[in-house]
């Protein structure tokens, strides 16, 4: 029953979790973006065979899985790219300067990760309705049926997100 619901899960959703992945990790290598998608498929594998999981909206689900292993992908990269971005301005110009990240790609990665540490501030909920919504552009109706949730209340949620988003933006 396990393996059956979960090749239904691949079949139905891998190009949509890929692409969300591809867009939100862009800068990364395709390998990257590849083992990322895996890594969200075998999560799915886990919950299931311990009786949690999809239950009636297994897309929500899914990107809420992914959402989180984008947000831990920037997190590590974070930590780890620090000390190299240091490293290419203080270290020596002739071997560090070709190496060093193009200024534009450094500060759409600060962006990038901005973002997701703003999306992920906020209760999961409001996580799925802004990834879908602002980031996919899903309209309301649409995320309405795939939440369970009649719209207005979401419209509710989508303000509430907001205000919290700007708060978080703003004790930057």
């Amino acid at each position: 029953m396990i393996a059956s619901d979960f090749t239904s899960l691949w079949d139905s959703y891998r190009i949509d979790i890929a692409r969300l992945i591809g867009d939100r990790v862009r800068y990364d290598t395709r390998e990257t973006r590849e083992d990322m998608v895996q890594e969200v498929y075998a999560r799915a594998w886990s919950a299931m065979r311990r009786g949690k999981g999809a239950s009636s909206h297994p897309r929500a689900w899914l990107f809420t899985i992914a959402h989180n292993l984008i947000v831990d992908y920037y997190r590590e990269r974070s930590k780890q790219r620090a000390p190299e971005v240091l490293d290419a301005f203080v270290g020596s110009d002739e071997h560090r300067l070709g190496t060093m990240p193009a200024a534009h790609e450094v500060v759409e990665q600060s962006m990038a990760v901005e973002r997701m540490h703003c999306i992920a501030a906020l209760l999961t909920p409001a996580q799925q309705l802004v990834i879908l919504r602002r980031m996919d552009g899903y309209a309301f109706s649409e995320i309405a049926s795939e939440m369970g949730k009649d719209e207005g209340a979401l419209k509710s949620v989508r303000f509430r997100a907001s205000q919290q988003m700007r708060a978080y933006l703003e004790q930057l």
